[in-house]
């Protein structure tokens, strides 16, 4: 009483325009009462961000010139209302009051359909409750824009009252029959935890979710007894590649949670930061409030949670995980977040956001495995299954292979279940061609219904290896020890098949020696070798070096590393002359390279195998340069410059390789060359390289005589793979 000696003065949105057009005069009007502006929104364009001149800013400046008097109220939906103020920050002076009004839960639902129902004269049965409460939550599962809170729960109520009098009631109970209003009757919590069983694989986070029901339920019962309630508060992290079930996982465990009382609904709100980071400044906090709104009393779902705060100066996602840390305090209980993403990038993002820490605790953080083949498969049966097909053994085993094939492949990208739905589909269209072929309908994916297997590059056995390692030319010390790893890692692989403890010594290898040496052959063979004894699944080469490893700015390193290490996954990361990461200034970006190297040598330990090269010097340089490279450097191979026979012999292999012949003339005088070629050699000598430049550059001689001949109308058919001393004179002089 006193605050106001007028009634309310009330304006909505469609009239705001006869409104302003008068508005000092409609101001004075309001004088000493309360301007209530309804509707607000439908003041402000889809898209607002501010910078330009609305109604709602002439309404802004009238209010300037009279504060306080009239009290203005400016009420309406969150979308577009909330882009406005969030947008201006004068706002908040103007207005020091601002209150969101949730919507109502299903709880308030039915306390207002009850009020409504006693000021008719109407009551419920005790089943025509237990209707409307389910009722109730399922309304408030599946609400959007169009939800109106009380209006919503009036128009159902008159509904019911409307077929009760249809019916012909005469006692003035609502029943059950008077609720023709559709939709789905919960599951309990048995039926749920049940259907878990038709998940292939997750054990880990099965058996979190049977443990919480179970906790949950005991909680209940326990504050039946004490009358004490406590405020369960669960958030977790879901790690794993794509099509793991992250996805289907956060929809179960929501049902689960609403079937034991600790969320309302368990409706699944699904979002990235394209709906929680605005671009521009003042926006992010009320989207993220938006879709917090739409989460309360089920699961706020968010994908690729990392993307949120992308780099150290990004402010907008800055903001956007402390208005979510906010919520998820204030809101503590009420609904439920999961984060998920691929496993590094997750951790990482936690790491690097403290307050995270605190609200998604340890033992909630759960890795989500690929799947292996014969999951895939199970999947596959099931997915079929759900069509109402089948698929025959044979069928079967052509699919296992196909997925073997996928999974040795497999790098961060790839699909699990979203692979095996894509095989599913193959196989339809072509069941479908054969079916339109032969006339015969039967519900069967048969094996000529199955994709072709890829053709695959057969892998050579330990021992063909090894034969090519024998026949390079010199090298004698390396292939002993490469040998000796490679029977090492067979026997290990042997123990492991029998069960047996292994001893995995560390696989890294520092090589060092001039060019042209071997280094980049041995490394491909060392691949080769350890897949076929079973440590690397691909066993393939990945050639590097600073240029390709190196950003060109700040911030551009990392993922450029981090690239490069990707595509080495399950074989050999080769990066040549290594010691050039090692630059002379203290902000040298090579640094970072060789941080995030040793950090994911450590992370994927056993994922993939590194070896550095470069000079010998140049390399003990580079493993002083940083305390932790020794010690996962822990094999070094040395290779020696060939002696003047060896190259010979590399020079005499490549021209017998292209049916070229030699005479006793040449030999002698290449191996006198090659003699005193090593006599007068420095740090940079080629090596192998130096003789295959001196080859190609004789048979390009020798084309060049041979041309000039065929010029002068001899017959040329019998010198093609003969040389002559003049073609290598002026190499040798």
């Amino acid at each position: 009483e006193g605050i106001t000696k007028k009634p309310l003065t009330y304006v909505d949105a469609v009239d705001f325009d006869e409104f302003i057009k008068d508005k000092a005069t409609n101001f004075i009007k309001a004088k000493d009462g309360i301007l209530f502006i309804d509707n607000v929104h439908k003041l402000v364009q889809p898209g607002y961000s501010g910078g330009r001149i609305i109604d709602l800013d002439i309404l802004m400046s009238e209010i300037d010139k009279t504060p306080d008097n009239p009290i203005v109220f400016l009420a309406g939906f969150p979308k577009g209302f909330r882009d406005y103020i969030d947008s201006n920050a004068d706002i908040n002076k103007r207005f020091p009051f601002i209150f969101r009004l949730s919507d109502f839960n299903s709880g308030m639902m039915f306390r207002v359909a009850e009020q409504h129902l006693m000021q008719q004269g109407f009551s419920l049965d005790e089943a025509s409750v237990l209707k409307a409460n389910h009722l109730f939550v399922y309304m408030m599962k599946h609400r959007d824009e169009r939800f109106t809170n009380a209006y919503s729960v009036q128009r159902v109520v008159n509904e019911w009252v409307n077929a009760y009098y249809l019916r012909g009631g005469t006692n003035r109970v609502i029943t059950p029959d008077d609720m023709k209003q559709a939709y789905d009757p919960p599951k309990t919590t048995s039926e749920i935890l049940e259907s878990l069983d038709s998940f292939v694989g997750m054990e880990e986070i099965k058996n979190y979710i049977r443990g919480v029901a179970g906790l949950l339920e005991v909680s209940k019962k326990d504050a039946a007894l004490t009358g004490k309630e406590e405020v369960f508060s669960e958030h977790l992290i879901l790690t794993g590649n794509p099509g793991t079930g992250k996805t289907s996982i956060a929809r179960k465990l929501g049902e689960v949670m609403a079937s034991i009382g600790l969320l309302e609904t368990g409706h699944v709100v699904e979002v990235d930061r394209s709906r929680m980071v605005a671009r521009y400044i003042g926006q992010t906090a009320g989207l993220v409030q938006e879709v917090c709104d739409q989460a309360i009393g089920g699961v706020l779902f968010i994908d690729e949670a990392y993307t949120l705060k992308q780099h150290d100066d990004d402010a907008f996602g800055q903001e956007a995980i402390d208005t979510l840390m906010k919520r998820m305090e204030d809101e503590r209980g009420n609904f439920m977040v999961i984060a998920a993403g691929y496993p590094k990038e997750m951790m990482s993002f936690i790491d690097a956001n403290p307050g995270l820490k605190s609200r998604f605790k340890l033992e909630n953080i759960f890795q989500l495995p690929d799947y292996k083949p014969e999951e895939m498969v199970q999947i596959l049966k099931l997915m079929a299954t759900g069509q109402n097909l089948e698929i025959g053994a044979d069928a079967l085993e052509v699919a296992k292979a196909h997925f073997e094939e996928m999974y040795e492949k497999r790098d961060k990208t790839f699909g699990n279940a979203r692979e095996v739905r894509n095989f599913l589909e193959r196989c339809l269209v072509n069941r479908a061609s054969r079916i339109r072929s032969n006339g015969l309908h039967e519900m069967l994916i048969r094996k000529e219904d199955m994709p072709p297997l890829p053709k695959r590059q057969s892998s050579r056995s330990l021992d063909e290896i090894l034969g090519e390692l024998k026949n390079l030319t010199g090298l004698e010390s390396i292939k002993k020890e490469v040998e000796s790893i490679a029977r090492l890692m067979e026997i290990q692989k042997l123990r492991k098949e029998g069960g047996q403890p292994q001893s995995m010594p560390s696989l890294h290898f520092v090589f060092s020696g001039n060019p042209g040496t071997g280094k980049t052959t041995v490394a491909r063979l060392l691949a080769e070798i350890f897949k076929a004894v079973g440590v690397l699944p691909k066993g393939h080469l990945v050639e590097t070096d600073r240029k390709d490893l190196v950003g060109e700015f700040i911030g551009n390193t990392a993922p450029k590393t981090t690239k490069v290490i990707e595509s080495a996954m399950g074989g050999v990361l080769f990066i040549d002359e290594a010691y050039s990461l090692v630059g002379a200034g203290h902000q040298d970006f090579g640094k970072e390279v060789i941080n995030t190297l040793l950090k994911r040598m450590d992370d994927d330990r056993g994922k993939f195998i590194v070896i550095v090269a470069g000079y010998p010097n140049e390399m003990q340089m580079f493993l002083e340069s940083n305390p932790g490279l020794p010690s996962r450097f822990t094999k070094h191979i040395n290779f020696p410059d060939y002696m003047a026979a060896e190259l010979f012999k590399i020079f005499k292999g490549m021209m017998e390789k292209q049916a070229y012949l030699l005479n006793g003339d040449i030999e002698e005088m290449v191996g006198s060359y090659f003699e005193r070629l090593l006599e007068k050699k420095d740090k940079h000598f080629a090596n192998g390289r130096t003789v295959r430049n001196f080859a190609e550059a004789a048979i390009q001689n020798q084309a060049l005589r041979l041309s000039a001949l065929r010029m002068q109308g001899i017959d040329i058919q019998e010198k093609l793979f003969q040389f002559e001393v003049d073609d290598f004179k002026n190499l040798i002089a």
